[in-house]
Protein backbone atom coordinates (compact mmCIF):
# COMPACT_ATOMS: atom_id res chain seq x y z
CA UNK A 1 0.00 0.00 0.00
CA UNK A 2 1.29 3.27 -0.91
CA UNK A 3 1.40 5.76 2.16
CA UNK A 4 -1.29 8.00 1.39
CA UNK A 5 -3.58 4.93 1.13
CA UNK A 6 -2.02 3.90 5.09
CA UNK A 7 -3.38 7.05 6.01
CA UNK A 8 -6.40 7.98 5.10
CA UNK A 9 -7.51 4.38 6.17
CA UNK A 10 -7.02 6.13 9.51
CA UNK A 11 -8.23 9.33 8.21
CA UNK A 12 -11.88 7.75 7.64
CA UNK A 13 -11.74 5.85 10.89
CA UNK A 14 -9.62 2.92 11.42
CA UNK A 15 -7.65 2.27 14.12
CA UNK A 16 -6.08 -0.91 13.09
CA UNK A 17 -4.89 -3.16 10.21
CA UNK A 18 -5.09 -7.10 9.84
CA UNK A 19 -2.08 -8.05 7.89
CA UNK A 20 -1.91 -11.10 5.89
CA UNK A 21 1.59 -12.84 5.34
CA UNK A 22 1.61 -15.85 3.93
CA UNK A 23 3.49 -17.71 6.29
CA UNK A 24 5.55 -19.88 3.24
CA UNK A 25 7.34 -16.87 2.25
CA UNK A 26 9.45 -17.57 5.35
CA UNK A 27 9.23 -21.41 5.90
CA UNK A 28 10.69 -21.89 2.02
CA UNK A 29 13.55 -19.41 2.68
CA UNK A 30 16.61 -19.47 4.49
CA UNK A 31 19.39 -17.29 5.48
CA UNK A 32 20.32 -14.34 4.23
CA UNK A 33 16.78 -14.32 2.30
CA UNK A 34 15.04 -14.72 5.18
CA UNK A 35 16.60 -12.51 7.57
CA UNK A 36 15.89 -9.78 4.24
CA UNK A 37 12.03 -10.79 4.37
CA UNK A 38 11.57 -10.59 8.21
CA UNK A 39 13.41 -7.22 7.72
CA UNK A 40 10.72 -5.88 5.15
CA UNK A 41 8.33 -7.00 6.53
CA UNK A 42 9.44 -5.02 9.85
CA UNK A 43 9.04 -1.81 7.72
CA UNK A 44 5.74 -2.66 6.42
CA UNK A 45 4.15 -2.67 9.86
CA UNK A 46 6.26 0.43 10.82
CA UNK A 47 4.38 2.37 8.16
CA UNK A 48 1.29 1.17 9.49
CA UNK A 49 2.13 2.10 13.03
CA UNK A 50 3.93 5.14 12.30
CA UNK A 51 0.36 6.38 10.58
CA UNK A 52 -1.14 5.20 14.15
CA UNK A 53 -2.57 2.10 13.08
CA UNK A 54 -1.86 -1.03 15.25
CA UNK A 55 -1.24 -4.36 13.31
CA UNK A 56 -2.81 -7.96 13.67
CA UNK A 57 0.08 -9.71 11.78
CA UNK A 58 -2.40 -12.52 10.10
CA UNK A 59 -0.20 -15.79 8.98
CA UNK A 60 -2.41 -16.45 5.86
CA UNK A 61 -1.57 -19.66 4.09
CA UNK A 62 -0.67 -19.34 0.49
CA UNK A 63 -3.45 -21.87 -1.12
CA UNK A 64 -1.19 -21.46 -4.49
CA UNK A 65 1.87 -22.89 -3.18
CA UNK A 66 1.76 -26.78 -3.32
CA UNK A 67 2.81 -28.14 0.12
CA UNK A 68 2.15 -24.60 2.29
CA UNK A 69 -1.79 -24.76 1.68
CA UNK A 70 -3.96 -24.48 4.47
CA UNK A 71 -4.48 -28.37 4.98
CA UNK A 72 -0.43 -28.39 5.09
CA UNK A 73 -0.49 -26.54 8.62
CA UNK A 74 -2.70 -29.27 10.48
CA UNK A 75 -0.76 -32.69 9.69
CA UNK A 76 0.24 -32.71 13.16
CA UNK A 77 3.05 -31.39 15.44
CA UNK A 78 5.61 -33.26 14.49
CA UNK A 79 5.03 -33.11 10.73
CA UNK A 80 7.98 -31.36 9.24
CA UNK A 81 5.99 -27.97 7.33
CA UNK A 82 4.58 -27.56 11.08
CA UNK A 83 7.86 -27.83 13.21
CA UNK A 84 8.82 -25.22 10.65
CA UNK A 85 5.85 -23.58 11.16
CA UNK A 86 6.66 -23.64 15.09
CA UNK A 87 10.09 -22.06 13.96
CA UNK A 88 8.55 -19.30 11.68
CA UNK A 89 5.91 -18.27 14.28
CA UNK A 90 8.64 -17.61 17.33
CA UNK A 91 10.73 -15.70 14.74
CA UNK A 92 7.34 -13.83 14.15
CA UNK A 93 7.08 -12.88 17.94
CA UNK A 94 10.53 -11.79 17.97
CA UNK A 95 9.91 -9.53 15.43
CA UNK A 96 7.08 -7.99 16.66
CA UNK A 97 8.59 -8.04 20.38
CA UNK A 98 10.69 -4.98 18.55
CA UNK A 99 7.72 -2.97 18.87
CA UNK A 100 5.79 -0.93 21.73
CA UNK A 101 3.56 -3.47 23.84
CA UNK A 102 -0.39 -3.58 22.78
CA UNK A 103 0.57 -2.34 18.94
CA UNK A 104 1.15 -5.13 17.21
CA UNK A 105 -1.01 -8.75 17.90
CA UNK A 106 0.05 -11.89 16.39
CA UNK A 107 -2.71 -14.52 14.31
CA UNK A 108 -1.47 -18.32 14.42
CA UNK A 109 -2.86 -19.04 11.60
CA UNK A 110 -6.02 -18.30 9.19
CA UNK A 111 -8.84 -19.92 8.92
CA UNK A 112 -7.87 -23.59 10.22
CA UNK A 113 -9.05 -26.45 7.52
CA UNK A 114 -9.16 -28.95 10.52
CA UNK A 115 -12.95 -30.44 10.25
CA UNK A 116 -14.08 -33.46 12.43
CA UNK A 117 -12.97 -35.52 14.00
CA UNK A 118 -9.30 -34.35 13.22
CA UNK A 119 -10.25 -30.69 14.80
CA UNK A 120 -8.37 -31.79 18.01
CA UNK A 121 -5.39 -32.12 15.72
CA UNK A 122 -5.30 -28.31 15.03
CA UNK A 123 -5.77 -27.88 18.47
CA UNK A 124 -2.89 -29.12 19.75
CA UNK A 125 -1.07 -27.09 17.01
CA UNK A 126 -2.46 -23.89 18.29
CA UNK A 127 -1.38 -24.51 21.74
CA UNK A 128 2.25 -25.69 20.87
CA UNK A 129 2.41 -22.51 18.72
CA UNK A 130 0.72 -20.27 21.30
CA UNK A 131 3.77 -21.77 23.66
CA UNK A 132 6.17 -20.36 20.55
CA UNK A 133 5.08 -17.19 21.09
CA UNK A 134 5.29 -17.11 24.89
CA UNK A 135 8.96 -18.28 25.43
CA UNK A 136 9.40 -15.23 23.60
CA UNK A 137 7.33 -12.71 25.25
CA UNK A 138 4.48 -12.36 27.94
CA UNK A 139 2.92 -9.35 26.79
CA UNK A 140 2.46 -9.87 22.76
CA UNK A 141 -1.69 -10.56 22.17
CA UNK A 142 -2.09 -13.80 20.35
CA UNK A 143 -5.18 -14.37 18.72
CA UNK A 144 -6.48 -17.75 19.00
CA UNK A 145 -8.74 -19.58 16.24
CA UNK A 146 -11.34 -22.54 16.61
CA UNK A 147 -10.97 -25.56 13.99
CA UNK A 148 -13.52 -25.69 10.42
CA UNK A 149 -12.27 -23.17 9.28
CA UNK A 150 -12.28 -20.41 11.98
CA UNK A 151 -16.08 -20.11 11.82
CA UNK A 152 -18.84 -19.63 14.77
CA UNK A 153 -18.72 -23.60 14.78
CA UNK A 154 -15.52 -23.46 15.30
CA UNK A 155 -15.25 -21.08 18.02
CA UNK A 156 -17.59 -22.87 20.13
CA UNK A 157 -15.81 -26.31 19.87
CA UNK A 158 -12.67 -24.67 21.39
CA UNK A 159 -11.65 -25.02 24.67
CA UNK A 160 -9.86 -21.94 25.59
CA UNK A 161 -8.53 -23.32 29.14
CA UNK A 162 -5.29 -23.15 27.98
CA UNK A 163 -4.86 -19.42 27.12
CA UNK A 164 -6.83 -18.12 30.13
CA UNK A 165 -4.00 -16.61 31.50
CA UNK A 166 -2.74 -15.30 28.37
CA UNK A 167 -3.13 -12.20 26.70
CA UNK A 168 -5.20 -14.00 24.10
CA UNK A 169 -7.93 -13.00 21.87
CA UNK A 170 -10.60 -15.33 20.27
CA UNK A 171 -11.40 -15.18 16.70
CA UNK A 172 -14.43 -16.40 14.81
CA UNK A 173 -14.67 -15.20 10.84
CA UNK A 174 -18.40 -14.60 9.46
CA UNK A 175 -19.50 -15.24 5.82
CA UNK A 176 -23.67 -16.53 6.49
CA UNK A 177 -25.17 -16.61 3.83
CA UNK A 178 -22.63 -17.84 1.68
CA UNK A 179 -24.84 -18.26 -1.21
CA UNK A 180 -25.09 -14.16 -0.90
CA UNK A 181 -21.37 -13.35 0.29
CA UNK A 182 -19.86 -15.74 -1.88
CA UNK A 183 -21.96 -14.52 -5.47
CA UNK A 184 -20.23 -14.39 -8.55
CA UNK A 185 -16.85 -15.82 -7.04
CA UNK A 186 -14.98 -18.99 -7.83
CA UNK A 187 -16.40 -22.62 -7.25
CA UNK A 188 -19.58 -23.99 -6.66
CA UNK A 189 -20.67 -20.02 -6.49
CA UNK A 190 -19.88 -18.42 -9.44
CA UNK A 191 -23.31 -18.92 -11.17
CA UNK A 192 -25.41 -16.49 -8.59
CA UNK A 193 -25.86 -13.39 -9.20
CA UNK A 194 -28.55 -11.13 -8.62
CA UNK A 195 -29.23 -13.14 -5.01
CA UNK A 196 -30.48 -9.88 -2.25
CA UNK A 197 -30.11 -9.86 1.14
CA UNK A 198 -32.36 -10.29 3.56
CA UNK A 199 -34.10 -13.23 1.43
CA UNK A 200 -37.21 -11.44 0.06
CA UNK A 201 -39.63 -13.92 -1.62
CA UNK A 202 -40.60 -11.75 -4.45
CA UNK A 203 -36.83 -11.54 -5.10
CA UNK A 204 -36.68 -15.43 -5.99
CA UNK A 205 -37.11 -15.13 -9.78
CA UNK A 206 -35.45 -12.61 -10.64
CA UNK A 207 -32.16 -14.28 -8.85
CA UNK A 208 -33.49 -17.64 -10.64
CA UNK A 209 -33.22 -15.53 -14.06
CA UNK A 210 -30.04 -13.74 -13.65
CA UNK A 211 -28.25 -16.68 -12.36
CA UNK A 212 -29.85 -19.09 -15.29
CA UNK A 213 -28.27 -16.62 -17.49
CA UNK A 214 -25.14 -16.96 -16.27
CA UNK A 215 -25.01 -20.07 -16.49
CA UNK A 216 -25.94 -20.41 -19.91
CA UNK A 217 -23.11 -17.88 -20.87
CA UNK A 218 -20.74 -20.23 -19.65
CA UNK A 219 -19.07 -22.22 -23.06
CA UNK A 220 -17.05 -24.21 -20.79
CA UNK A 221 -19.47 -26.73 -19.77
CA UNK A 222 -21.71 -28.68 -22.73
CA UNK A 223 -26.28 -28.68 -22.19
CA UNK A 224 -25.92 -31.38 -19.91
CA UNK A 225 -23.97 -29.79 -17.54
CA UNK A 226 -25.48 -26.54 -18.06
CA UNK A 227 -29.27 -28.24 -17.43
CA UNK A 228 -27.84 -29.72 -14.12
CA UNK A 229 -26.53 -26.66 -12.53
CA UNK A 230 -29.87 -24.63 -13.63
CA UNK A 231 -31.23 -27.10 -11.62
CA UNK A 232 -28.89 -27.30 -9.22
CA UNK A 233 -29.21 -23.21 -8.29
CA UNK A 234 -32.45 -23.17 -8.71
CA UNK A 235 -32.69 -25.21 -6.00
CA UNK A 236 -30.20 -23.90 -3.90
CA UNK A 237 -31.82 -20.44 -4.36
CA UNK A 238 -35.48 -21.42 -3.29
CA UNK A 239 -34.34 -22.80 -0.03
CA UNK A 240 -32.29 -19.42 0.58
CA UNK A 241 -35.57 -17.72 -0.58
CA UNK A 242 -37.94 -19.63 1.06
CA UNK A 243 -36.49 -20.99 4.38
CA UNK A 244 -33.47 -18.44 5.50
CA UNK A 245 -34.13 -16.00 7.47
CA UNK A 246 -32.12 -12.23 7.41
CA UNK A 247 -31.23 -10.28 10.68
CA UNK A 248 -32.08 -13.17 13.27
CA UNK A 249 -29.92 -15.85 12.13
CA UNK A 250 -26.81 -12.62 12.67
CA UNK A 251 -28.23 -11.88 16.29
CA UNK A 252 -28.51 -15.99 16.73
CA UNK A 253 -25.15 -16.34 15.61
CA UNK A 254 -23.32 -13.80 17.68
CA UNK A 255 -25.94 -14.30 20.24
CA UNK A 256 -24.81 -18.05 20.65
CA UNK A 257 -20.65 -16.46 20.37
CA UNK A 258 -21.76 -13.94 23.59
CA UNK A 259 -23.33 -17.05 25.25
CA UNK A 260 -19.91 -19.68 24.93
CA UNK A 261 -18.04 -16.50 25.88
CA UNK A 262 -19.95 -15.71 29.17
CA UNK A 263 -19.95 -19.29 29.60
CA UNK A 264 -16.22 -19.67 29.86
CA UNK A 265 -15.79 -16.39 32.00
CA UNK A 266 -14.44 -14.36 29.23
CA UNK A 267 -14.81 -10.74 28.56
CA UNK A 268 -16.75 -10.03 25.38
CA UNK A 269 -13.55 -7.70 24.37
CA UNK A 270 -11.66 -10.47 23.76
CA UNK A 271 -14.16 -12.06 21.01
CA UNK A 272 -12.58 -10.83 17.63
CA UNK A 273 -14.49 -10.71 14.38
CA UNK A 274 -11.55 -10.75 12.14
CA UNK A 275 -13.18 -11.38 9.25
CA UNK A 276 -16.60 -10.55 7.16
CA UNK A 277 -17.82 -9.32 3.52
CA UNK A 278 -19.36 -9.75 0.84
CA UNK A 279 -18.88 -9.87 -2.79
CA UNK A 280 -20.50 -6.53 -4.02
CA UNK A 281 -21.51 -5.81 -7.84
CA UNK A 282 -19.09 -3.08 -9.06
CA UNK A 283 -19.54 -1.79 -12.44
CA UNK A 284 -20.35 -4.34 -14.87
CA UNK A 285 -18.51 -7.21 -12.40
CA UNK A 286 -21.42 -9.31 -10.93
CA UNK A 287 -22.27 -9.87 -7.40
CA UNK A 288 -24.41 -8.56 -4.26
CA UNK A 289 -26.53 -5.29 -5.25
CA UNK A 290 -25.32 -2.81 -3.60
CA UNK A 291 -27.61 -1.76 -1.16
CA UNK A 292 -27.64 -5.09 0.12
CA UNK A 293 -24.53 -5.61 0.45
CA UNK A 294 -24.08 -2.64 2.44
CA UNK A 295 -27.16 -3.82 4.45
CA UNK A 296 -25.44 -6.83 5.57
CA UNK A 297 -22.27 -5.43 6.09
CA UNK A 298 -23.54 -2.77 9.06
CA UNK A 299 -25.72 -5.48 10.77
CA UNK A 300 -22.94 -7.72 10.83
CA UNK A 301 -20.84 -4.69 12.07
CA UNK A 302 -23.74 -3.65 14.27
CA UNK A 303 -24.03 -7.72 15.67
CA UNK A 304 -19.88 -7.40 16.54
CA UNK A 305 -19.96 -4.15 18.70
CA UNK A 306 -23.33 -3.87 20.62
CA UNK A 307 -21.18 -7.18 21.68
CA UNK A 308 -18.21 -5.58 22.40
CA UNK A 309 -16.22 -7.19 20.02
CA UNK A 310 -13.54 -5.84 17.91
CA UNK A 311 -14.15 -6.86 13.90
CA UNK A 312 -11.86 -6.96 10.89
CA UNK A 313 -13.26 -6.22 7.28
CA UNK A 314 -12.21 -8.35 4.39
CA UNK A 315 -10.61 -7.10 2.84
CA UNK A 316 -9.01 -4.01 1.68
CA UNK A 317 -8.54 -4.18 -2.32
CA UNK A 318 -8.69 -7.58 -4.82
CA UNK A 319 -9.83 -8.78 -7.63
CA UNK A 320 -12.88 -10.16 -6.30
CA UNK A 321 -14.97 -7.09 -5.00
CA UNK A 322 -15.36 -8.05 -1.23
CA UNK A 323 -13.42 -5.23 -0.41
CA UNK A 324 -12.77 -1.83 0.63
CA UNK A 325 -12.26 -0.16 -2.35
CA UNK A 326 -13.68 -0.28 -5.94
CA UNK A 327 -10.62 -0.85 -8.09
CA UNK A 328 -7.56 -3.24 -8.27
CA UNK A 329 -5.16 -2.05 -7.71
CA UNK A 330 -7.32 0.08 -5.46
CA UNK A 331 -7.89 4.13 -5.84
CA UNK A 332 -11.30 5.10 -4.47
CA UNK A 333 -13.14 3.96 -1.03
CA UNK A 334 -16.89 2.74 -1.40
CA UNK A 335 -18.45 5.34 0.13
CA UNK A 336 -20.79 3.17 0.88
CA UNK A 337 -19.25 0.62 2.48
CA UNK A 338 -18.10 3.29 4.41
CA UNK A 339 -20.70 4.47 5.86
CA UNK A 340 -21.99 0.48 6.48
CA UNK A 341 -18.72 0.12 8.81
CA UNK A 342 -19.60 3.98 10.46
CA UNK A 343 -16.50 4.99 9.18
CA UNK A 344 -16.31 8.70 7.67
CA UNK A 345 -16.58 9.49 4.15
CA UNK A 346 -14.04 11.38 2.48
CA UNK A 347 -13.87 14.21 -0.22
CA UNK A 348 -11.31 13.07 -1.99
CA UNK A 349 -10.60 9.80 -3.39
CA UNK A 350 -7.45 7.09 -1.48
CA UNK A 351 -5.12 8.43 -4.76
CA UNK A 352 -5.07 11.98 -3.71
Amino acid sequence: MAPNEILRLRQVGFDFVRLAVAPDLFLRTVGSKRDDAIAELRKIIGRFVAADLKVVLDLHPNERIPGYRGKDYIGGVNQPVVMEYFQTVGDMARLLSSFPPGVVALELLNEPAAYPPRSGVWDAIQIQAHTEVRRVSSLIPIIVTGSMGGGVEGLLNLDPGPYRGSNALFSFHYYDPMIFTHQATSAGRRYFTNVTWPPRRNDFAKAVEGTTSAVLRDGNIGAVDARRAVVRTTSELRQYYFTQEGEETIRSDFGRVESWANKHGLALDRIFLGEFGVNRSVGAGAGAPAPDAERWLRSVRLAAEQRSFAWALWCYSGPVRMTLTNEWPAETMDPGVLRSLGMRVPSLNAKN
